[in-house]
C-alpha cells in the first residue's frame, strides 16, 4: 500500500528485530553454558569453562552453542518450531520457578533482606510475587495447553526428564560430594554458612 521504500524500510526493522533477538539467544546459551561449566555442572566442563585471554570469551561454550544453533537450522520445520518453542516456555518455568523459591525462603525466613541502598520491594514482594506467578502460569498454560502446542509441550516435558535423569544419575552425587555447584568463596559471598543449605 505505501510503496516499496516503506516495505524495504519495514523489512529492515523486521531484520535488526529478529537478529537482535537472535545475539540475546544465544548469549543467554553460552552464558548459561558456560556458568554451568564453570560450577562443573556440565559434561565436558573442563573445556567449556574455559576463557581466551586475548578476547576474555569462553569461545569453547560460545562455539557448541552456535554449532548445536546451526544445526537446528537442518532439521525439519516442524521439529525446530517444537524445539524453539521449548525455549519460551522453559523461560517462563524458569521464572516461574525463582518466584515461587524467592516466596517460599521469605515465609521461612530465609531470604536475605537487600544491602542498604540497595532496591527492595519490602511489603510489595507478595502482591507482584503473585501476579508474577499467575501471569507465568498463564503464559505457560497458553504455550503448551491448546492442541496446537501439545507437541511443544511434549518437548519441553522430554527437556525436563532429560534434565532430571542427568541429575538423578550423575549431578546429584558430584554435589553431594562437593564436586560440583557455586564454589564456596561465591556462598560465602552470598550469605550462606559452610553446611547451612537453607538459604537459596
Amino acid at each position: 500500500q505505501f510503496g516499496g521504500a516503506v516495505e524495504d524500510f519495514s523489512m529492515a526493522i523486521v531484520f535488526i528485530a529478529v537478529f537482535s533477538c537472535l545475539l540475546a539467544n544465544l548469549t543467554v546459551a553460552t552464558r548459561m553454558c558456560y556458568s554451568l561449566s564453570r560450577d562443573k555442572m556440565l559434561p565436558g566442563h573442563q573445556f567449556l569453562s574455559r576463557v581466551n585471554r586475548t578476547t576474555k570469551i569462553p569461545l569453547y561454550s560460545l562455539g557448541i552453542v552456535g554449532v548445536i544453533a546451526f544445526g537446528f537450522q537442518f532439521m525439519s520445520a516442524g521439529i525446530a518450531a517444537n524445539i524453539y518453542a521449548i525455549t519460551a516456555t522453559m523461560y517462563y518455568a524458569t521464572y516461574l520457578i525463582t518466584m515461587v523459591v524467592g516466596w517460599v525462603a521469605k515465609r521461612r525466613g530465609t531470604l536475605r533482606e537487600a544491602p542498604p541502598g540497595h532496591f527492595d520491594l519490602g511489603r510489595a514482594l507478595k502482591p507482584f510475587t503473585i501476579i508474577g506467578i499467575a501471569w507465568c502460569l498463564i503464559v505457560i498454560g497458553y504455550m503448551t495447553i491448546p492442541a496446537v502446542n501439545h507437541m511443544a509441550a511434549e518437548y519441553a516435558l522430554g527437556a525436563v526428564a532429560i534434565g532430571a535423569l542427568y541429575w538423578a544419575a550423575f549431578l546429584r552425587r558430584r554435589i553431594n560430594r562437593g564436586e560440583a555447584g557455586p564454589p564456596q568463596s561465591s556462598m560465602e559471598r552470598l550469605g550462606v554458612a559452610e553446611g547451612d543449605a537453607s538459604t537459596p
